[in-house]
């Protein structure tokens, strides 16, 4: 079975906080509308993401605080599963030797690949391959 983006992530509210009837049903939809997938991930700035990277362990992250309507609408207070597969494969594909201490660890089928399965090619993997290479990543969430 495939991998799905949404698996990679798990949401971490604050203690404190009250869940709304919205958060209780949004969360379960997948569960009701298996054919539907939530591409976007958090809206609360007092939320942690977690994102469970194939290479570099759990991940956390945390989504932009937005003042007013203005900032609101450049819905950069959510983690898009853009940003996701763009993190996966910018990481690049495990390798044999990678894939064994992978296995050891615990993880529901959604969350692991089997048998050289990845998001895309090794041909293709190569296009997105930045080792060496300096990045900037440039985002349009806090500009005004």
């Amino acid at each position: 079975m495939p991998m799905r983006l949404p698996s990679l992530i798990n949401l971490r509210r604050p203690a404190d906080a009250t869940l709304t009837p919205e958060d209780i049903f949004g969360s379960s939809l997948g569960g009701i509308f298996t054919d539907d997938l939530q591409n976007q991930h958090g809206d609360n700035p007092e939320t942690l993401i977690l994102y469970q990277n194939h290479r570099y362990g759990e991940l956390e992250l945390r989504t932009a605080d937005f003042n007013g309507e203005e900032q609101r609408r450049k819905f950069a207070h959510y983690l898009w599963n853009a940003g996701i597969m763009m993190a996966e494969l910018v990481t690049g594909r495990l390798r044999d030797e990678e894939e064994e201490s992978f296995k050891k660890t615990e993880h529901d089928e959604f969350t692991r690949w089997e048998n050289g399965q990845w998001w895309t090619s090794e041909e293709e993997e190569e296009k997105w391959s930045v080792k060496g290479e300096s990045v900037l990543e440039l985002g349009a969430g806090g500009l005004d």
